[in-house]
């Protein structure tokens, strides 16, 4: 599909709920990203927009004189410590996908969002290991790219199409913020680092006792090296010293981070 005009992002009306009833249809029928397994109504949409725009924002997408997509946010939970949280959905008519209207329709919410004081940013996206005619890994791949880490993976709690899906909540800070854990092999980067120092170190021990040493100390015959002789019994032990620790680290940080996996991927039902 190639897009004949530049795609709008507008604010939701309710004589759209029609147009969304039907692009909703093919995944609640056809699918299973939603677990619902009826398609509202065109009045039940209508409904759905109305509780939806009192507090949170409803976007839709405007392409080709037809609406293509749109995406909402919604309550995470009634309590008030969870004021500054939402959940985030999208849909997209399924000839309008890859054409950049879903990342255009998530970026214009997240900043709705974050000006009415969302802080955290849920998504609850629809998960099989493997792949099927039902569910393929579209929108967990999206949201990755969208910036949302895997936070907690809820087991075979949806069941369609006689099979069952896992429901895997994506995180996002409203700030741009990553949730990813840092790469725990980062510490390593000071092996080279320290490598470096050490070629320098040396260099300076070298022409310092070439340009300074030597020059002052000629009743020695030839002076012993001292910089360059401080460097070598210096040098060697920080840098075993420094290699020791950064790979205990790295390898507690390692571990830290296949256990807090298997706590996600594995461990939550």
């Amino acid at each position: 599909m190639i897009l004949t005009n530049e795609f709008t992002i507008r604010e939701v009306r309710l004589e759209d709920a029609a147009r969304l009833a039907e692009i909703y249809s093919f995944y609640v029928l056809k699918t299973a990203v939603s677990f619902e397994c009826s398609a509202p109504t065109v009045e039940e949409f209508e409904d759905r927009i109305r509780q939806t725009v009192e507090k949170y924002p409803y976007l839709v997408c405007e392409a080709d004189n037809k609406i293509v997509g749109f995406a909402y946010a919604g309550e995470y939970n009634a309590c008030d410590s969870y004021e500054s949280t939402a959940t985030v959905s999208i849909y997209l008519d399924r000839f309008y996908r890859r054409l950049g209207i879903g990342t255009a329709l998530y970026d214009t919410l997240e900043k709705r969002l974050h000006d009415i004081g969302i802080v955290n940013i849920m998504a609850g996206v629809a998960y099989r290991k493997r792949e099927d005619i039902y569910l393929a890994h579209e929108s967990y791949k999206f949201h990755l790219k969208m910036g949302y880490s895997p936070v907690t993976r809820m087991k075979s709690v949806g069941k369609k199409f006689d099979r069952c899906y896992d429901l895997l909540w994506m995180q996002k800070k409203t700030n741009g913020a990553r949730l990813k854990d840092k790469n725990p092999f980062r510490g390593l980067l000071l092996i080279p680092i320290m490598i470096l120092v050490t070629v320098v170190v040396f260099k300076i021990a070298i022409w310092l006792d070439t340009n300074w040493i030597q020059w002052n100390t000629e009743s020695l015959g030839h002076p012993f090296p001292v910089f360059t002789g401080f460097a070598f019994m210096v040098m060697p032990g920080a840098d075993i010293a420094v290699c020791i620790i950064t790979i205990i680290f790295s390898t507690i940080r390692v571990k830290r981070a296949i256990m807090k996996k298997r706590s996600v991927w594995h461990i939550t039902s």
